[in-house]
């Protein structure tokens, strides 16, 4: 066999096996840290979960001047994430949002903290 013919064979049965394995477990890497083909989507922890809501509890109890359970637009304003998303806050355009419909907004969640 010539050289050129081993090196394709080689080349070969390597690329599919890194592709398949991923390189962290060719490069000497901690397996269990190498994603995993049978795993391809990304698990996000309870707790990031229970840390969005818990702010955005907070944040709603800190808008909510007059403590009525929902915040008035004049409420809204004095943050300006919530002012931008006010359309989104208010799913039942009644001019005000309960804390029901604040919490249910994702939109909120993705919006940088001001």
């Amino acid at each position: 066999m010539t050289k050129a013919l081993k090196t394709k064979l080689l080349a070969g049965l390597f690329v599919p096996a890194v592709a398949a394995f991923g390189v962290p477990a060719f490069a000497g890497g901690d397996k269990s840290t190498a994603p995993s083909a049978a795993s391809s989507t990304t698990t996000v922890p309870t707790s990031t979960s229970a840390a969005a809501a818990e702010s955005k509890d907070a944040l709603f109890a800190r808008l909510d001047a007059d403590k009525d359970g929902k915040l008035s637009s004049d409420e809204g304003r004095q943050d300006s994430n919530v002012q931008g998303l006010w359309k989104q806050l208010d799913s039942d355009n009644d001019g005000s949002v309960t804390q029901a419909e604040f919490m249910a907004t994702p939109a909120l969640e993705a919006a940088p903290k001001k």
